[in-house]
Order: C-alpha cells, then structure tokens, then sequence
C-alpha cells in the first residue's frame, strides 16, 4: 500500500513540475491523450525502437562492468534530442 502512495506522489509531483497540475483535465487524461495521439506516428516508433535499442546496449555494458559505462550512459538518447523531428499525425503536425 505504501508503494502505491509513494508512486502517486511522485506522479503529483512531477505533474506540478511540468505544469500539467494547472489544467481542467487530469494530468493523466492529458498523458493518455498524447501517448494516443503520438503512439500512431512513424517517425516516433522508430525514435522509441532507436532508443530502446540503445539502453539495450548499455544496459549490456552495465551487466558486463564495462569500465566506460557512464560516458555510454550519457550518450543515450543525445543523438534523437539533438535532431529537428517532425511528427505528423491526423489531427495535427508539430515540431519538437
């Protein structure tokens, strides 16, 4: 009971952080609406395949006590942050 409590803190609290407390809707129903609107755009299932595939990686790394793990651990993700990425979907086109 006690993790459930702890998990819904930290979902209010990063709410907040984020903004999304100041809403009318739910910051989850706001969540759920975008995974929905974005889980349909190509572009972002190969970014999501891309970055699984390379904590996949050092997660390997990590498992393997490689001495440069936390130098691979920083470059996770930075090369999808660092590109102009163009999401199309059917109700929209925005730029992240």
């Amino acid at each position: 009971m006690i993790g459930l409590f702890i998990q819904w803190h930290f979902r209010t609290e990063l709410a907040i952080k984020e903004g999304l407390a100041e809403f009318e809707d739910h910051p989850d129903k706001i969540l759920e609406y975008a995974v929905a609107q974005y889980s349909q755009d190509e572009t972002l299932k190969s970014l999501m395949v891309q970055l699984e595939t390379e904590f996949a990686d050092v997660f390997n790394k990590i498992l393997q006590q490689n001495p440069n793990v936390d130098s691979m651990i920083e470059e996770v993700g930075k090369s999808i942050l660092e590109r102009e990425i163009t999401i199309n979907n059917n109700s929209s086109s925005d730029k992240i």
